[in-house]
């Protein structure tokens, strides 16, 4: 799916106000948004007890995927960008 500049605006200033009243996160420590197969929405990287990273699709933000969790926080951080290299917006 191609969005315009103007949809994807549009669709990220959405997205942005769903989650941020989103439950189920800890610690925000990062965030991206992101095309992840095909579907626009946010990578996030959280802590409570652990890292974690996770999609959410702003089509709908109950749909979290959970794509990595560790307790080291440099390999989290290198994951992260990997997640972000790879699914960013070009």
């Amino acid at each position: 799916m191609i969005f315009s500049q103007k949809e994807l605006n549009i669709l990220i200033s959405e997205g942005k106000n769903l989650i941020e009243n989103l439950d189920g996160f800890a610690m925000i420590r990062k965030r991206r948004i992101i095309i992840y197969n095909g579907e626009l929405g946010e990578l996030v990287w959280d802590y409570a007890l652990f890292n974690e990273i996770s999609f959410v699709s702003m089509n709908n933000p109950k749909k979290i995927k959970r794509l990595f969790s560790d307790f080291n926080d440099s390999k989290t951080e290198k994951e992260f960008d990997y997640f972000y290299n790879q699914y960013k917006i070009k």
